[in-house]
């Protein structure tokens, strides 16, 4: 089981964002881009994780790190805005939020 499935099923089993449960989801995240610090979809939900435990500079880092090596995930702009809308930054929120819904092959999940 990779790290994202790991994380995944964490949330998923325990049905909700608790600070316990993110902090459970955080670290096989983290033991895998150990192995692959450049893997997309896992920078993706890290910042996720790290977005609702308010870690925001660190949750941009990991998404401006999935930007760079072209995470092909349709969560990558949405997580991204949402980060900006979390930290009052609505018209930059606004832009990520558009070019997620701008390539609808990037809206399928």
């Amino acid at each position: 089981m990779t790290g994202i499935e790991q994380s995944r099923l964490i949330m998923n089993s325990r049905g909700s964002l608790s600070p316990a449960t993110l902090i459970a989801a955080d670290t096989p995240l983290r033991h895998s881009l150990g192995y692959h610090p450049d893997h997309g979809n896992t920078l993706v939900l890290l910042g996720y994780v790290l977005t609702h435990q308010r870690r925001f500079g660190e949750a941009a880092a990991a998404f401006d790190t999935a930007h760079r090596v072209k995470a092909d995930s349709p969560w990558l702009e949405l997580n991204t805005g949402e980060v900006l809308a979390m930290q009052g930054r609505t018209e930059e929120a606004l832009d990520h939020y558009e070019a997620a819904i701008a390539d609808p092959k990037k809206c399928r999940t």
